[in-house]
């Protein structure tokens, strides 16, 4: 293979099983090297842990494929998370042929605000919820419209050239 296709997940993805299975299948179907890159997609797990853990992850699978050029296919805070690790990480760039971003909240995600300002009965539920898993809403608060305005402003770019 001339790449190595890596599937980063989005929030919560831990929660369903068959989460990017139809890809990574379909991908290996087509004669592709796809790879589940299992993050940590809970809630407490913020943008900036999951930056660096990507970095060791990415870097993982560069070495153990020889050097390949990785593809990176992300969705929703996978996107963040990733995005996150690529602009900190300038290391990472020359091991990475392409960057695809699925469903990416930049600009933030209503229902982010919503739980983190604890203004409807959805924000009381899922902390419920959470609190069963135990979890928190750490991550959430990386996708609230005021966290990504922050961050745009900040100058970070993410087109970034690879």
């Amino acid at each position: 293979a001339r790449y190595v296709y890596v599937l980063v997940p989005g929030l919560l993805s831990g929660l369903s099983p068959g989460y990017f299975r139809q890809a990574v299948d379909r991908l290996r179907h087509l004669g592709l090297d796809a790879r589940y890159l299992a993050v940590d997609s809970s809630t407490s797990a913020c943008t900036h842990k999951n930056a660096e853990r990507l970095r060791l992850a990415l870097g993982n699978v560069h070495l153990g494929t020889g050097g390949q050029k990785l593809v990176i296919i992300a969705h929703s805070k996978g996107v963040l998370d990733t995005s996150q690790a690529l602009l900190r990480y300038p290391e990472l760039r020359g091991m990475v042929h392409a960057f695809v971003s699925l469903q990416a909240p930049f600009g933030g995600a209503a229902i982010a605000d919503d739980i983190c300002q604890g203004n409807s009965a959805a924000a009381e539920l899922l902390e419920r919820l959470l609190g069963r898993v135990d979890s928190d809403i750490n991550s959430l608060r990386d996708m609230t419209y005021r966290r990504r305005r922050e961050v745009i402003a900040s100058g970070h770019s993410y087109l970034l050239t690879m």
